[in-house]
């Protein structure tokens, strides 16, 4: 079990999570959701987020192309056609798993979001985040027939 705890910890510090994992931590601190679970709230809608970056707001160290290169790849292994699809996707098996969306939560999103500015895994997201800007993501997952903004 401690090998396995050290491996986990290894692979979490070299994969530079982003900020599902930010958003996480005040979901499991304030509200008691499970750490897995808590980050599969926003996976869709952050992958659709990042799937639109460009050269201008692009974090990443392979620029934006290299982001859009590792979501369709993503994609592909969800057999999406195109990231809406993909959140939808994901947002789907939350639900088949007996698992809340989003919206059955009652998050304070901008409370949220300003805590999870808070975290290094915010940062290290590959498109470029501010609290504004992640505030109108969490809200676009309150509205589930709303196209995926920015």
């Amino acid at each position: 079990m401690s090998l396995a705890g050290l491996y986990s910890g290894r692979a979490i510090a070299v994969a530079r999570t982003t900020v599902c994992h930010a958003l996480s931590y005040p979901m499991t601190l304030r509200h008691g959701i499970p750490h897995g679970h808590a980050c599969g709230l926003t996976l869709g809608a952050v992958l659709a987020y990042n799937a639109r970056t460009t050269d201008r707001d692009c974090r990443h160290p392979r620029g934006a192309r290299g982001v859009r290169d590792i979501v369709a790849r993503i994609l592909d292994a969800l057999r999406c056609d195109n990231p809406d699809a993909a959140a939808q996707r994901l947002e789907d098996l939350l639900a088949a798993s007996g698992l809340a969306g989003y919206d059955a939560h009652d998050f304070d999103d901008e409370r949220l979001a300003a805590e999870a500015m808070r975290y290094d895994r915010a940062d290290n997201n590959p498109r470029r985040l501010d609290p504004g800007r992640l505030r109108a993501l969490l809200a676009g997952l309150r509205q589930p027939s709303s196209p995926r903004s920015e």
